[in-house]
């Protein structure tokens, strides 16, 4: 793959699990209000489709 960004595309070995790329999602508050209500510790309709 000619690209500028090779090494993101590559595989990665993070002890013995091989990662197919670089490419990852960061959590994004799943203990927000919007997404878990915390009087119930129950996921809101939001947080249940994120």
């Amino acid at each position: 793959m000619e690209t500028k960004y090779q090494a993101l595309f590559s595989p990665l070995k993070v002890g013995s699990v091989e990662l197919p790329n670089r490419i990852a999602m960061m959590p994004m508050g799943v203990f927000s209000p919007r997404l878990l209500n915390m009087d119930t510790v129950a996921y809101t309709k939001d947080g249940a489709d994120y």
